[in-house]
């Protein structure tokens, strides 16, 4: 068996056998209230100091896709895997930014696992908020994907595995496409 063929068994595995963490839907779901403009400032992964961050005002008219994972959750690396290869065939169109959700000891694992998963994605670390599942993105499960517009307001939120062309389908309709 290919490697091609067997990660994408894997993957179909996962996305049946594994949900997100604490009994969350795999379903995607549109934000409620757009009138609202989330804003954001993570360190990037591997800087010892605050002076790289990544935000809100880097994305301000074009959207943005934020995936939140962990380090130790198997979902999560599977999630990270099947958006890389997608963004290798095809781009997404749209800047794919990594934010793990780590506590301080593994922050400094982020640069090597993102290396060995090939991952072509900007790297963020949470902020203590975000960790604490407090807002603006409110996390109860890892992985969750959260598409912003240009105006940083939440178009989608999934939390759980989504498939790439379910991502895709959300940035078409969020540009306008179908």
């Amino acid at each position: 068996m290919n490697t091609n063929v067997f990660g994408a068994l894997v993957f179909a595995l996962l996305l049946g056998a594994c949900g997100p963490k604490y009994g969350e839907p795999l379903v995607g779901v549109s934000a409620p209230d757009r009138a609202t403009s989330v804003a954001f400032s993570f360190r990037t992964a591997g800087e010892t100091t605050a002076a790289k961050r990544i935000g809100t005002e880097q994305f301000l008219g074009q959207p943005a896709l934020l995936v939140f994972v962990t380090t130790d959750d198997l979902v999560a690396q599977a999630q990270l895997v099947a958006l890389a290869r997608a963004e290798r065939e095809m781009p997404f169109g749209v800047p794919v930014i990594a934010v793990f959700v780590v506590e301080k000891p593994q922050e400094e694992l982020v640069p090597s696992y993102a290396r060995t998963l090939d991952l072509p994605f900007v790297l963020a670390i949470a902020d203590d908020e975000t960790r604490a599942g407090g807002a603006p993105f409110s996390l109860a499960a890892v992985p969750t994907l959260v598409l912003l517009d240009g105006g940083a307001h939440v178009a989608w939120k999934n939390p759980g595995v989504a498939h790439p062309n379910d991502v895709r389908k959300q940035i078409a309709l969020l540009k306008g496409g179908k």
